[in-house]
């Protein structure tokens, strides 16, 4: 006798269907919005600022939720010059993602730019608590901090910043500045002279550098510090993204 086999398992629904298809457009929707961020982030590097601009919505069709398309497309806004669209994507961000250091750092970017010196560092310290190992966050915090005329935090700050990153223009000046207002000018020059050598030959700033260092040697002669070790550069101004 030919043993009976039972089907049931094997009988097609209607509601399996729907969840299989639902599945499937769910995986192209993902597959299509990775295509779209890589290239975005080509278009991003080229500085190409619509096309990085149009990918990064399109990525964002695909996957609504995708919190790093967000943070870049944010970064476009306001390379862009459109603070105010930054700052939505920016808040859209950490509502899907609260926790995402990148969201907060950028957060207290705009806060900066726009002058809200509290926010800022509100924002920055949420990022260092995410992300304790970012110099970019660490020179930006110790950047709002300086503004603030919080010498002794902003100093702790930016040293750690060099610690993790002795190569930072950004924070080699902030550092240099605070010294300069705590009134220590032999260690502020130290630090300045130190950007000097990290700097970018068209960065803005060196010229002002270069006019400090001149009014200070005028006033006193220069001595490295005698607690940095000789050969290491210490850095420090606000606004790395």
């Amino acid at each position: 006798m030919i043993p009976l086999l039972s089907l049931v398992g094997f009988v097609p629904s209607s509601a399996s269907n729907a969840e299989d298809a639902a599945r499937l457009a769910g995986l192209a929707g993902y597959q299509m919005s990775a295509r779209a961020f890589q290239r975005a982030l080509g278009a991003d590097r080229r500085d190409d600022l619509d096309a990085a601009r149009r990918d990064y919505l399109e990525a964002l069709a695909g996957d609504p939720l995708f919190v790093e398309a967000m943070v870049n497309l944010a970064r476009v806004e306001l390379r862009s010059g459109n603070p105010e669209a930054a700052r939505d994507w920016i808040d859209r961000a950490l509502v899907s993602q609260p926790t995402y250091p990148a969201a907060h750092a950028l957060a207290g970017v705009l806060s900066l730019r726009a002058g809200a010196l509290a926010r800022a560092t509100d924002e920055l310290r949420s990022a260092r608590a995410l992300a304790p190992r970012d110099p970019r966050v660490l020179t930006n915090l110790g950047g709002v901090l300086l503004q603030r005329g919080q010498l002794a935090e902003a100093r702790e700050v930016l040293g750690e910043a060099l610690r993790l990153d002795p190569t930072t223009a950004e924070a080699t000046l902030n550092l240099a500045l605070t010294e300069d207002r705590a009134g220590d000018t032999g260690r502020a020059a130290y630090h300045y002279r130190s950007f000097l050598a990290l700097a970018p030959r068209d960065i803005p700033s060196r010229a002002s550098v270069r006019e400090r260092l001149d009014t200070i040697a005028a006033t006193a002669a220069v001595q490295p510090p005698r607690d940095v070790a000789a050969g290491s550069l210490l850095q420090s101004p606000a606004g790395r993204q």
